[in-house]
């Protein structure tokens, strides 16, 4: 009895160590793991490394959430987990940041080319129909790119970088991948002071 109670206890302490820092929906890593294992990389990062992180967003997911239902919206993000997990490997790190949102670390490689082969390998992968029942679902995504150390060499600087690539990417159109520029920023910052001048008006 006695040894059942402390079984029971581990189980339910690692547990809670493991959503600490996964997802529950997909086991993947969460948002805090991932900020985690980005800076474990930076940090072990030797002077000619260079190290690639995609943020990725599916687009118009909401209207799968709406139109089927938040059950059958997470039973795709579970299949778009897996797809995406396929595809990253051992080599890459994967996580979920939230909602719809993934991220994919790219360490050891020659950049940009083995990280635009790998978005070429998202894009064609999560334009394959899901299936919810007999219903055929399509989804596309939107990807933010920035690689280090040319867009930064913190983590802050490298997620804020790979986000405003993924705003561009967005307010592109569908399908769309953008690697972060600094003009990116200057008019995100330009958009942004617009709009509070607006505001104040």
């Amino acid at each position: 009895s006695i040894h059942a109670d402390i079984t029971d206890d581990r189980k339910a302490a690692e547990r809670i160590a493991f959503l600490a820092h996964h997802d529950p929906l997909t086991g993947l890593p969460n948002r805090i793991r991932f900020r985690e294992q980005l800076d474990a990389a930076l940090g072990a990062r030797k002077p000619d490394d260079q190290i690639a992180l995609i943020h990725l967003n599916l687009d118009r997911f909401k209207s799968v959430n709406n139109t089927l239902g938040v059950s059958a919206g997470d039973k795709i993000l579970r299949q778009v987990a897996d797809r995406l997990r396929a595809l990253a490997g051992k080599s890459n790190i994967l996580a979920r940041l939230g909602s719809d949102e993934f991220a994919i670390l790219q360490c050891g490689r020659e950049q940009p080319w083995n990280v635009m082969a790998l978005a070429d390998q998202i894009r064609r992968e999560l334009s394959e129909p899901f299936f919810r029942g007999e219903k055929a679902v399509e989804l596309s995504v939107a990807m933010g790119i920035a690689v280090c150390p040319k867009d930064g060499t913190e983590t802050e600087l490298l997620l804020k970088h790979a986000g405003v690539a993924l705003s561009h990417a967005k307010s592109g159109g569908r399908r769309g991948e953008r690697f972060f520029s600094s003009e990116m920023e200057a008019q995100l910052e330009a958009r942004v002071l617009m709009m509070s001048t607006n505001n104040i008006l």
